[in-house]
C-alpha cells in the first residue's frame, strides 16, 4: 500500500554520511534528487540509546532505494554475513530468522522499468553493508500479514519446543528474535493506508521499540483533507493512547513513539500440530480475560476495595470487574477506579452495573442481588466474589476450572457441610461467597430461581439457601483453598460432618489458602460473643470486635492501607465503642423481652390460641354467615385467588362462596367449625379482599394477634380536590409517609378509594385511625409520625417506664382563627392604617369605604370582552408599523412604571408627613380673639353703639380722603 510517485521534498548533498567502508562508499547507487532522508540523521542518532536489544531487528515500510535502510544497518545492527537475501516475485518462501532488517516496497510490482530499477538498486545498496537483510517486493498489507504469520509460528515454536529449536545468533536466545526493535513507516500517503500500516506493524513491535511515522506534515495535501496521512496517524495515536511515550513535538515532520505495552499479535494461524492445550497462547490471542463480579452497597464499599485491589495485585492478564451498584455514591465509584494502577489500565476494566428494576436485589435487598447476575451481566461466565474476601494468589487457575456441565462451582460450607436444620433434608451444602457461575445456564432458569427466592426470603441464610436448594445437584465441588472459611474459629472444631469434609478436602487445614473468606457478622451480638460453642467468635476485621484469632486479619488491614481508602485500625477502634454500646443496649432489650415472654411473667389477660379441644360444646347449633359486595374491577383477581381463600378458611372449618352474578362474597360456619370467633375473622377477610387488599396479606387476619379496621374517609371532606389532596398526604411522596406509618405502628395500611384498610395489632390500629382522621382534618401526618418516633425512643429507657412523657412530646397548635378573631385583627389593621393617614393629613377610610371597593354581586354574567384585534383596530394600533408598535409599547410601559413608582412613593411618604401642630398665636390673632371674646360679652345696645361709632369713623375717614 505505497505510493509510486513520492514527491521530491528538497535536493540534498549526495555525500553518504554513513559509517561505511570508504572503498564501498562510492559504490552506492542513490538518486541525488530523491534524498528525503538524510536531514533526519542527527535526530535519529539521538534515538539509538533507546535500543537495548543486543541484536536489534528493523522493519521498514517504504524503502525506495534503501537510503534509510543502509543507515540503520550500519549504525544499529551488529556484525553479520556479507550475503544479502534478495526477494523475488517468484519466490514465496519466507525466512526471516537471520534477517537484521526487513524492507517492504511494492516496486510497482515490477510492471515498470522504474520499479525494477529501484528493486535492483536497493538490493545492490543493502548488499554493500554486509549485513543480513530481506526485501519484500509487495504492497505493505500482504507483506505484513505474511510477516505476522511467520512471527506467530515462531512464537508458537517457542511455547511448544523451547528455545533449543530456535536459531540463535551471537548468543542471543530465540525468544529475543520475535518482533522488531525499530519500525519506520514511510509508505502510502493515504490516511487509511497509513493507519492500516501502523496498526499491523504495531503488533510486530516489541515492548520498548522505536516506532516512526514519516510525512506527518506532508505538504502536497491540506492537513484537514481525509487523504492526508496526518488523519491516519492521529487516529492511530488516539486508539493506542496509553501504550506509548511520544518523543517528538507536534510541529515535527515525523512522529516518533516508544512502545510501553507488551507485544500482542492478536491472532493465530491454522497449522498442523496446534494443540488445544495451548491455553495460554489461545487466551492471549483471543483476548479471553477473567470476569469478576461483586455486589456492593455503601456499607461494604471499603471491604470491596480490598477484594478489587488484592485481585488486581495477584492476577496478571486481562480482568473485567463488574460491580453491581446497590446505592454507591459517586465518590466511592471514583475511589474504586483509582485502585487500578495506571500501568494496568489496559488490562483491567471496571464497570458499574445498575440493579435490575424487577430483580430480587431491588425487591428484597442487596444481599439477594447475586441471584440477578444472569440478568444484569452481559457475559456468559463470571467469578462471583463476596465483598468480605481477601485474594492472596492468582485466580487464573480458579477461572480455568472446568464446570463439567454444571451451573456453579463452589466450595463446601465449613460451618454446615451438609446444610442446616431449616433446610429440611441433609445434602451437600456449598458456601455462596466464592462461585464460578455459568451465566448462560443460570439465565435459562432465571424466572424459576427468582420465584424460589421470593418463597424462601425468610430462610436462615437467605440467598445461599435458595442457591443450594435450586442447584442441589448442579454444582461442582471446589477445593477449600479457594474459599477458606472460619479460620481460627469454628473451622478447627471437630464434628462428624466436618471430619468427613476434612477427609475429602485436606486443604481445610491449609496454612496458605488462595482466597480467605471472613464469614460472620460485622458487629456480632452480645449473645454471639459470649457463646460457649464458637470461641473465638466469628466476626469481620472492620467491626467493633475485629476478627479475633484469624490468621489473616493483619494481612487484610495491610491491603486496606494500600487502597488509600482513608480508614485505619485506629479509626476502627473509635467506631467500635459506639457499635459495642449499641450491641449491649440491644442485648438488654432482647433480654427484657424474653423475660416478659416467659410463663412466670405472662400477663394474666394473655389469650392462648383456641384449639379444637377447647370447644367443649361440640358443633354449633345454628349457622352464622356474613356477605359483602365487591367492585367489578376486583372480579378477575378474586377468581384467580379464590382457591387460596377457600384453603385458608377450610383449615378453620369455614365455608365461603364467590357469587359472580350478584358480585358478592359470603362466609358461613359449618359443622367442622370449632372457634366461635373465627366467623368474625372470616367476615373481616372478605371485607379486606373487597377493598383491594392482596390475598397473601388478607389471610393474616385469621391470626389471633391481628385485627383490622376499615376507616371511611369519603364523607369527611366535601370538596373533591381537597379530599384527593389530603388523601395523598397519607401516602406521601413515593409512598414514604405510608411506609413510615407502617414501620412505626407495625401495621399494614392500604389507601383505596374512600376507605383506608388497616391490619395489625389492636393498639396500633387506634394510632393509625388517629393519624388518618387528623390528616383529613388538615393536620399533616408528619406531626403524629414525629410523636410516635419519640415515643418509641422513650420506651427503650426503663427509667421512664413509670414517668409521664408529656414533657418530651411536642405540642402542635392550630394556626386557624375563628371568624371573630379574624374580624378583630382586620379592625386592628384598619385602625393602624387610619392613624398613619391622619398623621399624613390624608382622609380616613372607613369599613364602608373598604367594602365599597369590593365588587357588587350581580346574577348576570359579565359582558363579553373584545378581542385583542378589535381593541387594536379601535385604537388604530393595528395599522402601526412594527417599530411604531414597539415604541408605543415602550412608552406605555414607562408611563405605567412612572405611575406605579409615584404611587409607591406617596404611600411610603405617608409615614413621614409631620402631623399638624398648634403654633403660638401672633399679636394680631390675640387682638382678634380678644375683640371676639369682648363682643360676645356685650349687650345688644352696646353692640349697636359700637357699630354706629365704627361707621361714623369710617365715614369721616372717607371724607378726609375726598378733600385731599
Amino acid at each position: 500500500m505505497m505510493s509510486a510517485n513520492l514527491p521530491v521534498r528538497t535536493k540534498l548533498d549526495s555525500t553518504i554520511p554513513f559509517n561505511v567502508d570508504p572503498n564501498r562508499a562510492n559504490q552506492f547507487q542513490f538518486t541525488d534528487a530523491q534524498d528525503w532522508f538524510s536531514h533526519n540523521i542527527p535526530h535519529w542518532r539521538n534515538l539509538f540509546s533507546f535500543i537495548t536489544s543486543p541484536r536489534p531487528r528493523i522493519l521498514e515500510i517504504g524503502s525506495w532505494e534503501g537510503r534509510s535502510a543502509v543507515f540503520l544497518l550500519q549504525n544499529i545492527c551488529g556484525q553479520g554475513t556479507d550475503i544479502g537475501i534478495a526477494g523475488s516475485e517468484r519466490n514465496d518462501q519466507m525466512d526471516f530468522e537471520g534477517a537484521d532488517i526487513v524492507c517492504i516496497d511494492h516496486f510497482d510490482l515490477f510492471r515498470t522499468s522504474a520499479g525494477r530499477e529501484r528493486f535492483r538498486k536497493i538490493n545492490h545498496n543493502l548488499s554493500l553493508t554486509g549485513k543480513p537483510f530481506r526485501v519484500l517486493p509487495q504492497f505493505s498489507v500482504p507483506a505484513l500479514m505474511k510477516l505476522l504469520e511467520k512471527e506467530i509460528l515462531k512464537e508458537e515454536s517457542l511455547g511448544n519446543a523451547g528455545d533449543a529449536n530456535v536459531p540463535e545468533y551471537e548468543g542471543v536466545s530465540g525468544s529475543e528474535q520475535v518482533g522488531f526493535d525499530w519500525i519506520y513507516i514511510d509508505g502510502s500517503h493515504e490516511a487509511d493506508d497509513t493507519f492500516l500500516d501502523g496498526e499491523l506493524a504495531w503488533r510486530l513491535a516489541r515492548k520498548g521499540a522505536i516506532f516512526i511515522f514519516d510525512d506527518y506534515h506532508w505538504d502536497k495535501e491540506p492537513e484537514d483533507s481525509k487523504h492526508h496521512p496526518k488523519k491516519g496517524i492521529d487516529t492511530f495515536l488516539d486508539l493506542h493512547r496509553g501504550e506509548y511515550v511520544k518523543l517528538t513535538e507536534p510541529e515535527h515532520y515525523q512522529v516518533v513513539l516508544r512502545k510501553t505495552s507488551e507485544m500482542r499479535i492478536g491472532f493465530l494461524v491454522d497449522k498442523e500440530g496446534l494443540s488445544e492445550d495451548e491455553g495460554d497462547a489461545i487466551k492471549k490471542v483471543f483476548g479471553y480475560g477473567i470476569n469478576v463480579a461483586l455486589v456492593v452497597d455503601p456499607a461494604y464499599a471499603m471491604s470491596a476495595a480490598v477484594v478489587i485491589l488484592s485481585t488486581v495485585e495477584n492476577t496478571t492478564g486481562r480482568i473485567t470487574i463488574y460491580i453491581v451498584d446497590c446505592g454507591l455514591s459517586e465518590e466511592n465509584k471514583q475511589r474504586f477506579l483509582r485502585l487500578i494502577d495506571p500501568l494496568r489500565a489496559n488490562d483491567v476494566t471496571m464497570m458499574f452495573i445498575a440493579l435490575n428494576a424487577e430483580g430480587l436485589g431491588k425487591e428484597l435487598g442487596p444481599v439477594w442481588a447475586k441471584l440477578d447476575l444472569a440478568e444484569v451481566l452481559p457475559i456468559e461466565r463470571v467469578l462471583y466474589l463476596d465483598a468480605d474476601t481477601l485474594i492472596r494468589t492468582s485466580i487464573e487457575m480458579l477461572w480455568q476450572t472446568d464446570l463439567q456441565g454444571q451451573t456453579i462451582a463452589a466450595a463446601p460450607d465449613v460451618g454446615h457441610p451438609m446444610g442446616h436444620d431449616q433446610m429440611g433434608v441433609k445434602m451437600p451444602y456449598f458456601n455462596a461467597g466464592v462461585m464460578l457461575v455459568d451465566l448462560a445456564k443460570m439465565r435459562s432458569k432465571s424466572a424459576e430461581l427468582k420465584q424460589l427466592g421470593r418463597s424462601m426470603k425468610d430462610s436462615k441464610f437467605r440467598d445461599q439457601d435458595v442457591l443450594n436448594t435450586f442447584y442441589a445437584s448442579q454444582w461442582k465441588r471446589l477445593s477449600l483453598k479457594w474459599n477458606a472459611q472460619g479460620l481460627g474459629t469454628y473451622a478447627r472444631y471437630p464434628s462428624p460432618e466436618r471430619d468427613m469434609l476434612r477427609l475429602l478436602d485436606p486443604t481445610i487445614d491449609t496454612p496458605d489458602p488462595a482466597i480467605v473468606h471472613f464469614t460472620g457478622p460485622v458487629n456480632p451480638s452480645v449473645e454471639e460473643v459470649l457463646s460457649l460453642y464458637v470461641q473465638p467468635p466469628t466476626a469481620k476485621p472492620w467491626g467493633y470486635l475485629g476478627a479475633p484469632g484469624h490468621p489473616f486479619q493483619a494481612e487484610w488491614w495491610a491491603v486496606v492501607e494500600r487502597t488509600r481508602w482513608g480508614y485505619t485500625r485506629s479509626q476502627s477502634a473509635n467506631v467500635a465503642t459506639a457499635e459495642m454500646d449499641k450491641a449491649i443496649s440491644d442485648a438488654i432489650r432482647d433480654f427484657r423481652e424474653r423475660v416478659e415472654d416467659t410463663y412466670l411473667f405472662t400477663s394474666p389477660w394473655k389469650i392462648d390460641p383456641f384449639m379444637p379441644a377447647d370447644n367443649k360444646a361440640g358443633a354449633f347449633a345454628e349457622e352464622s354467615s356474613f356477605a359483602t359486595l365487591f367492585p367489578k374491577y376486583r372480579e378477575k383477581y378474586l377468581r384467580e385467588v379464590w382457591s387460596a381463600v377457600t384453603r385458608a378458611l377450610e383449615a378453620h372449618g369455614v365455608a365461603c362462596t364467590l357469587d359472580l352474578v350478584h358480585g358478592s362474597m359470603s362466609v358461613r360456619t359449618t359443622r367442622k367449625t370449632y372457634d366461635p370467633y373465627i366467623i368474625l375473622k372470616a367476615r373481616d377477610l372478605i371485607k379486606l379482599l373487597s377493598r383491594g387488599v392482596a390475598v397473601t396479606q388478607a389471610v393474616k387476619i385469621l391470626n389471633d394477634d391481628i385485627s383490622c379496621d376499615i376507616i371511611k374517609i369519603g364523607n369527611l371532606v366535601r370538596n373533591k380536590e381537597r379530599f384527593v389532596k389530603r388523601r395523598q398526604r397519607i401516602i406521601g411522596p413515593d409512598g414514604s409517609t405510608l411506609k413510615a406509618i407502617e414501620l412505626l405502628t407495625q401495621c399494614y395500611v392500604l389507601v383505596q378509594g374512600s376507605t383506608v384498610s388497616v391490619m395489625g395489632p389492636h393498639k396500633s390500629l387506634k394510632e393509625v385511625r388517629r393519624i388518618v382522621l387528623d390528616c383529613m382534618k388538615n393536620i399533616h401526618p408528619i406531626y403524629r409520625i414525629k410523636e410516635l418516633m419519640i415515643r418509641r425512643e422513650l420506651a427503650k429507657d426503663p427509667k421512664l417506664a413509670t414517668e409521664s412523657w408529656d414533657r418530651f412530646l411536642p405540642q402542635f397548635r392550630k394556626n386557624h382563627l375563628k371568624t371573630s378573631d379574624k374580624t378583630a385583627k382586620k379592625n386592628e389593621r384598619l385602625e393602624a392604617k387610619n392613624a398613619a393617614r391622619t398623621a399624613a393629613g390624608l382622609p380616613i377610610e372607613s369599613s364602608a369605604d373598604v367594602a365599597a371597593k369590593k365588587k357588587v354581586y350581580t346574577p348576570f354574567p359579565p359582558a363579553q370582552l373584545p378581542r385583542k384585534v378589535d381593541l387594536q383596530l379601535e385604537s388604530g394600533e393595528y395599522f402601526l408599523k412594527k417599530h411604531e408598535k414597539i415604541a408605543k409599547e415602550s412608552a406605555q410601559r414607562r408611563q405605567k412604571q412612572t405611575e406605579s413608582m409615584e404611587k409607591r412613593r406617596a404611600e411610603r411618604a405617608e409615614a413621614f408627613v409631620a402631623p399638624a401642630e398648634d403654633a403660638a398665636p401672633t399679636v394680631e390673632e390675640k387682638r382678634k380673639r380678644k375683640r371676639k371674646d369682648m363682643g360676645s360679652e356685650m349687650t345688644r345696645d352696646q353692640q349697636e353703639a359700637v357699630g354706629t361709632k365704627k361707621s361714623k369713623k369710617k365715614k369721616h375717614k372717607v371724607e378726609e380722603e375726598e378733600e385731599k
